[in-house]
């Protein structure tokens, strides 16, 4: 039984930066990472790696047989982006050879055995954070209570304000893949039978947040 946590994209990517920079990782400016993870950046850090949706639609929990689905997988909704994504392809992968590979794996009708529970991040810093133990009771078939969860945040320097202008084109693609996720987990991915929800009415108030620039509406 597989537990994954969820967190908006834009949010992911600032809160990545800032730690390859704690850890002393040296970065350029984000918007040489936006595209696939290149050889002269850091291979963890790019605006790619917030295509959650990809990674989850790897563990086959949906047929991946339909022009709607693939379309959100394969991020068709933000060509404007083609440019620079193709010339960060050519630095470090190739997208085609990447959605062969999606495309593959959406042949393949048997996904993995594992039962998932899915919550996004924020669940815990809400009222949501007193049902959460309880659901997590149920889907591991635990009988004894669960302690409550508390949240927890670290204090260091940020390298980066993801806010401030400089990062406007990177938080613009973030946010499409975002929609494009947020669109791919509710109308696809949770129809699974093995796919659980911690509080389902908060995880998809939290999850269409995903569709919204988080610095423009606080």
């Amino acid at each position: 039984r597989l537990i994954i946590g969820l967190r908006h994209p834009v949010s992911w990517f600032e809160s990545f930066y800032n730690y390859q920079s704690y850890r002393n990782v040296s970065l350029p400016p984000t918007n040489e990472l936006i595209g696939r993870c290149g050889p002269d950046t850091d291979p963890k850090v790019c605006t790619d790696r917030a295509r959650f949706h990809a990674a989850l639609a790897r563990l086959g929990k949906t047929s991946m047989d339909t022009e709607d689905e693939i379309s959100l997988l394969f991020g068709l909704r933000y060509e404007k982006f083609e440019t620079k994504i193709i010339e960060n392809s050519k630095q470090g992968g190739n997208d085609d050879i990447d959605h062969r590979r999606l495309a593959e794996k959406s042949t393949q009708k048997d996904g993995i055995p594992n039962d998932i529970f899915l919550y996004e991040v924020r669940q815990v810093t809400t009222e949501a954070s007193k049902q959460i133990p309880m659901d997590l009771r149920k889907y591991l078939r635990v009988n004894t209570d669960f302690p409550d969860i508390f949240p927890f945040k670290q204090n260091k320097t940020r390298t980066i304000n993801i806010c401030e202008h400089d990062h406007d084109a990177v938080r613009a693609l973030l946010v499409e893949h975002g929609t494009d996720a947020a669109d791919w987990i509710r109308d696809y991915f949770v129809n699974s039978s093995s796919v659980n929800l911690a509080s389902p009415e908060s995880f998809y108030g939290f999850l269409d947040d995903w569709k919204l620039d988080p610095c423009l509406v606080k």
